[in-house]
């Protein structure tokens, strides 16, 4: 995937989260009050958790982890099942 991360939170604290993609590797992406959070309607930092599937554009940092600019809120998983 080019400037982004996609799969599942395994760890989130107020500005970062682990994301584990569907390769099995993780990587760090920090967010702040500005990064976009997107889901059926407009979400929050507080909208994320551990477990969600999530989206992520933004930019990569020279240690691996990741910036990022708009997280989007996934309702199922990135082949298109649903996992609600």
């Amino acid at each position: 995937m080019g400037n982004g991360v996609a799969g599942q939170i395994t760890k989130i604290d107020n500005q970062s989260m682990t994301v584990q993609q569907p390769d099995g590797s993780s990587k760090i992406v920090f967010y702040s009050d500005s990064t976009s959070v997107q889901k059926s309607a407009q979400g929050t930092k507080s909208d994320l958790a551990a477990g969600m599937q999530v989206m992520i554009t933004g930019s990569a940092n020279s240690d691996g982890s990741y910036t990022a600019n708009m997280i989007r809120i996934n309702n199922g998983d990135f082949t298109g099942n649903n996992n609600h």
